[in-house]
């Protein structure tokens, strides 16, 4: 019985983390068209995807607040379900001042579903005492190659990226209507009154800046490393692959140590978005002088 319930928990979570991997892969597969059908260049269609990052960056700062107020369960369908409307109407932009408004909508509602189907996923290992996480972001990864795929289909097809968008993300909908009852409950948010526990002394905002400029810094490293490498070395594929890969390792790296960092003081530092005021079990690490232990 109770793995029967663990197991309608998890493919209820999955099928929420579709979603940012689902719309993100469709549209940036049918990109070529959406700029074609909006009359853009590659300049202009640029600055329109740096909108939506840049909407994505700034639901950082009021993700926490609106999960806390309002529970990441409802807020998980809401933006969901906002974001594939956001995706299917940028398919549908003739125009680049219409793109740009669904872009930043786009962003905005990723950023914000994407805290609360992570912060499903912790409650989900809270209450049943599983790992999940693997399980669930894998499903992520599995909704961006279900967009591409989807994409080169309809593509060959010549069809647009409007029909596209109505049929993939339209089924896609009517499944998270039905993965909607398997969410996890907010049972964990503090009384009207009750005292909240100390905020870490490093901001998550900062965090989550830091982890997105790793992620730049490694795409960067990745696209320019074969430019400046010398012949002699291009010409050893073995060790050009090695070159590659550690780059791949700093942000890994960097979140193992932020977690080994945070695990004893405050497990309310990663369950910020659930709106726990829990104070931590244990006193928090004597101060190093140099940060962290590496």
């Amino acid at each position: 019985m109770f793995s029967s319930s663990l197991s309608k928990a998890r493919l209820s979570c999955a099928c929420f983390f579709l979603a940012p991997g689902l719309t993100y892969s469709l549209f940036t597969s049918r990109l070529p068209a959406i700029r074609e059908q909006a009359g853009l260049n590659e300049a202009e269609i640029g600055m329109l995807i740096l909108y939506f990052g840049l909407a994505a960056l700034a639901s950082l700062l009021v993700s926490a607040t609106l999960v806390r107020h309002f529970g990441s369960r409802s807020l998980a369908i809401i933006f969901t379900i906002t974001l594939l409307l956001s995706i299917t109407a940028s398919c549908a932009a003739r125009d680049a001042l219409f793109l740009a408004c669904a872009f930043m909508c786009g962003g905005f509602s990723m950023g914000i579903a994407d805290v609360c189907i992570n912060t499903q996923g912790m409650l989900l290992e809270m209450r049943f005492k599983s790992p999940s996480m693997s399980f669930l972001h894998g499903a992520y990864s599995f909704g961006a190659l279900f967009g591409s795929l989807s994409g080169a289909l309809f593509a060959s097809f010549s069809l647009s990226p409007m029909i596209n968008a109505a049929v993939v993300l339209g089924c896609y909908s009517l499944l998270l209507t039905t993965a909607f009852r398997g969410l996890q409950k907010d049972t964990d948010r503090p009384a009207s009154g009750t005292a909240r526990a100390k905020k870490s002394h490093v901001p998550v905002f900062v965090i989550c800046c830091g982890l997105h400029g790793i992620r730049l810094v490694e795409i960067t490293l990745h696209s320019s490393l074969s430019f400046f490498m010398p012949n002699s070395l291009r010409s050893k594929p073995l060790r050009h692959l090695g070159l590659l890969r550690t780059t791949t390792c700093i942000e890994p790296t960097t979140f193992r140590r932020l977690i080994r960092h945070y695990r004893r003081p405050a497990p309310g530092m990663f369950r910020f978005s659930s709106g726990s005021a829990r104070p931590a079990p244990s006193p928090p690490p004597p101060a190093r002088p140099f940060g962290w232990r590496w």
